[in-house]
């Protein structure tokens, strides 16, 4: 699990993806890594979805596609399960998203932080949330402009800067891929569930779903 970053140490982060590849090599390609999976597992939604609406769900399929907006799809997804799936299988299917939605949780960190570097953290990443680099830049500019900080203003604003980083290690990465393979083979385990011929087959794919639950509370 990432750390945030420690209250006794004075940040000396910089925000360069180059210098970031370039010196946390195996990290930065973990991430990379991480995000891709996520994008396996999304892919795998519409196969789930032509699972369960069976006779030419090309239109169906077609119309979820063109709905951009997560939530929505999330609630285009959920009434036609809502529909067509059996309460135990409705209840299943929910656990599924669960486990998208935790791959989810983790590659949004990755993909839509600033990534940087700092010397004192050789093995990892810092991820900074963009939304406070503007405030940083604002708040520096206004106390320069004063003739500089006060302590306590010095203070402050190295706070506001560690409450804005987190410290990410290879294996913090490698466990949001595995979010990310979990939700994708949930989904696969779904959509076979939901084409199984006999009991014999949607007992196999249930067992598949009570492991990657097990697995995935574990983790929490």
């Amino acid at each position: 699990m990432p750390q945030p970053y420690p209250a006794h140490l004075f940040p000396e982060i910089t925000v360069d993806t180059a210098a970031a590849l370039e010196q946390r090599t195996e990290c930065v390609a973990r991430g990379m890594a991480a995000i891709a999976q996520h994008s396996m597992a999304e892919s795998m939604v519409s196969n789930v979805l032509t699972a369960m609406l069976h006779a030419d769900p090309g239109p169906a399929a077609a119309i979820y596609g063109t709905i951009r907006n997560g939530k929505l799809q999330r609630d285009a997804l959920m009434a036609v399960a809502d529909e067509l799936l059996p309460e135990d299988d409705r209840k299943l299917f929910d656990k599924v998203l669960g486990l998208l939605q935790s791959s989810a949780r983790g590659r949004d960190q990755l993909a839509h932080s600033l990534w940087a570097v700092d010397p004192k953290f050789a093995e990892a990443v810092i991820l900074v949330r963009p939304d406070q680099m503007w405030r940083f830049s604002a708040e520096e500019q206004r106390l320069n402009g004063k003739g500089g900080p006060t302590l306590e203003e010095a203070e402050k604003m190295q706070q506001d800067m560690r409450a804005a980083c987190t410290v990410w290690n290879v294996q913090d990465m490698l466990d949001v891929r595995t979010r990310g393979v979990r939700a994708f083979a949930g989904l696969i385990a779904f959509g076979q569930l939901l084409k199984s011929k006999s009991e014999v087959e949607a007992a196999e794919s249930r067992q598949t779903l009570d492991n990657l639950f097990v697995q995935a509370s574990a983790r929490t």
